[in-house]
């Protein structure tokens, strides 16, 4: 919906309110009586504000507005997705390795399940879901973790020590946010503070190769 011409909406307005409209190419007038279920990925009121989006329209589609949450703030579903994803690619597993998994609830989805999905099927065209690694995994969930890590302690799989664990979580955590240290503390739910203090003491630093 956000995405209508300025053309589009006015017709659409029309047609909403009148209950009528014209075929192209047509001249017989015809009537029409639903309901509209409209989705956008934008925030209408901003788009109103900048004129971008017809005020009067927004008013007649915003009866009974429905928010669905971006994936980054649902990551407790993303194990759900995947293995939805699995079935339907005829696999039977139900995840990839552990490793892998974490890397994927860290990333932030900007592309939603889209992106999630295509990830997915970039894995599978890979190997085998069991035999995988999060080191030979591509951007964007392996090589943000990696080059935030030192390579004495860049591999991820098998057993970790908490504080393993903990720095590269952290790590993840940044590459994700494109190293804006504020908003990483904010996801981890620490103070800025705190989050400089474990840089210092992990020696995680932001890779400039």
């Amino acid at each position: 919906m956000g995405e209508l011409s300025s053309e589009a909406q006015v017709k659409l307005l029309r047609v909403i309110e009148s209950g009528e409209f014209r075929r192209v190419g047509s001249s017989d007038l015809l009537r029409s009586d639903v309901r509209v279920v409209a989705a956008t990925n934008r925030e209408l009121g901003a788009e109103v504000a900048t004129g971008r989006f017809r005020k009067d329209l927004l008013f007649r589609l915003d009866v009974v507005p429905l928010r669905l949450p971006p994936l980054r703030e649902r990551r407790d579903e993303i194990p759900l997705f995947v293995e939805a994803f699995l079935r339907a690619r005829g696999r039977t597993e139900r995840a990839f390795p552990a490793p892998i998994m974490d890397a994927m609830r860290a990333h932030d989805w900007p592309g939603n399940l889209r992106e999630l999905r295509n990830q997915v099927d970039r894995l599978l065209l890979m190997g085998e879901p069991g035999t995988l690694h999060l080191k030979d995994v591509p951007p964007p969930l392996g090589a943000g973790a990696l080059a935030a890590a030192p390579a004495t302690e860049s591999a991820l799989d098998g057993d970790l020590t908490l504080k393993t664990f903990e720095r590269q979580h952290i790590a993840r955590v940044l590459a994700g946010c494109q190293w804006n240290r504020r908003e990483a503390a904010s996801r981890l739910g620490i103070d800025p503070r705190t989050l400089y203090r474990k840089l210092r003491e992990y020696g995680i630093q932001e890779a400039t190769a």
